[in-house]
């Protein structure tokens, strides 16, 4: 069983809201395998373009989880777009900064609000 917490902490200032985030997790103890508790911290700001359109850029560290992992360290940034009052449109990058993380990806989602 793992067991982790995180705090977000994040203020508005007009159309910037800056962030930070910090975070651990209690690894489990599986048979056979070394794992290291981790930290992550993750900071960054979100700047309303217009009504619909929120951009968003973070620096995401995390501590490596095993002896053969390294640490992770990646510049991450999105476009979301608010496309109805119930549906929005991401997009997102990453690139990797350290040997732990994925050298880019990116990626798309879609969301559906219920309310």
């Amino acid at each position: 069983t793992d067991f982790g917490a995180s705090i977000d902490v994040a203020r508005q200032f007009g159309i910037f809201t800056p962030f930070v985030t910090v975070g651990y997790l209690d690894q489990g103890r599986p048979a056979g395998f070394t794992l290291y508790n981790t930290t992550s911290v993750s900071a960054g700001s979100s700047v309303v373009i217009t009504d619909n359109l929120v951009a968003l850029a973070s620096y995401d560290y995390d501590s490596a989880n095993a002896p053969i992992v390294a640490a992770g360290q990646e510049l991450s940034g999105s476009l979301s777009w608010l496309f109805t009052d119930k549906i929005t449109l991401t997009g997102y990058g990453t690139l990797g900064l350290s040997s732990g993380s994925p050298s880019m990806g990116v990626g798309f989602l879609a969301s559906y609000g219920l309310n």
